[in-house]
């Protein structure tokens, strides 16, 4: 058996594992569950003012406020357990992994574009938006625009997810 190497065949060019671009993925996982945290409980001290929104006589009174309350809760709800599924299949280097992430960045997105949406329905809460729904929805599709290509892409991604 010939064991000397052919011309150009004496690098490795495999290239998988977490790490290249996967690192800034692995960061962006863990921001999006402390985010989604942090938004669950910001919408929880709206639920706890649900009297005061639903009062037609108050100020603060807009009939969208409960859809918005429902939607924000739901979603981010959603995203601390479907991110948390994520980090650990991402971990385990399951091949189900691209297909996660792109969900995740498109629902994201899609999101981001209800929410702003509708903030800009309720004069209230789009007085006190600041420019948040705005910086979330460019975000979104930012993240979506580099990280879902990658993911359909990545030589990386497509040997390192293979269980």
């Amino acid at each position: 058996m010939d064991t000397k190497l052919r011309p150009n065949h004496h690098l490795d060019l495999t290239i998988s594992g977490l790490g290249g671009w996967l690192i800034l993925v692995q960061i962006g996982l863990f921001i999006s569950l402390a985010r989604a945290v942090y938004y669950l409980l910001d919408a929880m001290s709206v639920w706890k003012q649900w009297d005061t929104i639903m009062d037609e006589e108050s100020f603060y009174y807009d009939p969208l406020w409960p859809s918005l309350t429902v939607f924000e809760s739901v979603y981010n709800g959603f995203i601390v357990i479907f991110c948390l599924y994520i980090v650990i299949n991402f971990y385990m280097k399951k091949s189900i992994v691209p297909r996660l992430m792109i969900i995740l960045y498109s629902s994201n997105l899609l999101a981001a574009v209800i929410d702003y949406a509708m903030i800009q329905q309720i004069t209230f809460a789009k007085q006190l938006d600041n420019g948040d729904a705005e910086k979330v929805l460019y975000r979104a599709i930012l993240a979506a625009a580099i990280w879902i290509p990658y993911f359909l892409r990545s030589r990386r991604v497509r040997q390192t997810f293979v269980r």
